[in-house]
């Protein structure tokens, strides 16, 4: 019995070369730590804007998420469609990848605030920082992981990436 192809590109011993630099194994890490708080943010933003409405009509909650993601959308196209290659240029990659995660944190405490203050205000700018920070740490990151890891390589450190981002 011989393994598929696809058993073979899954073995764990594959990805060794993503771990072997330090610098790597972190952006992989923060990468995957920030991308599960984002997307357990956005599982819980339909619960909450459902419960606002005491969970009357379920419609009313999915067209409230909708504009919510659509706005925080809207964002991340501004950021990433247009400031973040101006401000690389200004600033580096490493000031972004550091501001992106702070901006990302300033808009969790901005969600948690909403559950004490629940005002429409504090939730468009928790989406707003979160997004920006997203914004500016996701693309940051990426092109770091591609100066820091050895280019015969990349391939399976994006795979990593990207598989944790999915994870």
């Amino acid at each position: 019995h011989k393994p598929t192809e696809s058993k073979l590109w899954l073995h764990p011993g594959n990805f060794s070369p993503g771990f072997r630099r330090p610098i790597v194994v972190q952006i992989l890490l923060i990468s995957f730590v920030s991308m599960a708080a984002f997307v357990m943010m956005e599982a819980t933003v339909g619960i909450y804007l459902a419960k606002l409405d005491g969970w009357v009509d379920p419609n009313i909650a999915a067209r409230k998420t909708g504009w919510f993601v659509g706005y925080v959308g809207g964002v991340i196209v501004i950021v990433q469609g247009g400031l973040i290659g101006r401000l690389t240029k200004k600033l580096g990659e490493w000031p972004l990848a550091i501001l992106g995660p702070i901006l990302v944190a300033v808009g969790m405490g901005f969600y948690v605030e909403i559950a004490w203050m629940p005002m429409l205000i504090i939730l468009g700018l928790a989406g707003a920082m979160n997004a920006k920070g997203r914004s500016l740490q996701g693309p940051t990151l990426s092109s770091l992981l591609s100066k820091f890891s050895d280019p015969r390589e990349q391939g399976v450190v994006f795979g990593l990436y990207h598989g944790l981002s999915s994870l």
